[in-house]
């Protein structure tokens, strides 16, 4: 016991004095290396929420002041993001709607404002940016058919988190708007 002992401690005291012998190579330097990194970002170029000299919110002005506007009757005014459109006819019935009468086309606009989720738009200052889109609900469905992406448009309405009979529900705020 007292051999293998001495081996086990030889052994130990072996791999310590290899072990943690220091390197004799440094660091590969190279000289003719040139290290190029990015400009940093203009943080003060971004632009700051800002109101329309009529008194119209921008979107992102109207976002980031959510908590002291919601109940109120707010104006806004951004390039139209996104349009959802709320689908009811299916595709055989497409050729008979050009021959639809005025009766039975106000029959078909009082059917999708029944569909669910009704049509509805997104408004933005920057088409671009996802992050800060409001949700503009209430309009009339042959209204929102008639926008484009990237047309400015100002509505009048009010701000809330939830909208009126409670199918959207937006923690950054939607504007009801009248149809």
């Amino acid at each position: 016991m007292n051999s293998r002992y001495l081996r086990v401690l030889s052994l130990l005291i072996f791999a310590l004095l290899c072990g943690c012998s220091e390197s004799s190579s440094g660091p590969s330097v190279r000289a003719d290396v040139e290290v190029r990194l990015p400009e940093p970002p203009d943080f003060q170029a971004q632009q700051s929420a800002r109101m329309y000299p009529d008194g119209a919110y921008s979107v992102l002005a109207l976002i980031e002041a959510a908590d002291r506007n919601v109940g109120l009757e707010v104006t806004v005014r951004g390039l139209v993001a996104d349009t959802v459109m709320c689908v009811v006819e299916d595709e055989g019935d497409r050729p008979q709607r050009a021959q639809k009468g005025r009766a039975e086309k106000k029959a078909q606009e009082k059917h999708e404002e029944a569909c669910h989720p009704p049509s509805h738009l997104y408004l933005a200052d920057d088409v671009n940016d996802e992050g800060s889109r409001l949700l503009i609900v209430g309009w009339a469905p042959n209204k929102v058919r008639g926008v484009r992406q990237g047309q400015k448009l100002t509505f009048r309405g009010t701000f809330g988190r939830v909208s009126a009979g409670g199918v959207f529900i937006r923690q950054s705020g939607l504007l009801n708007v009248a149809p």
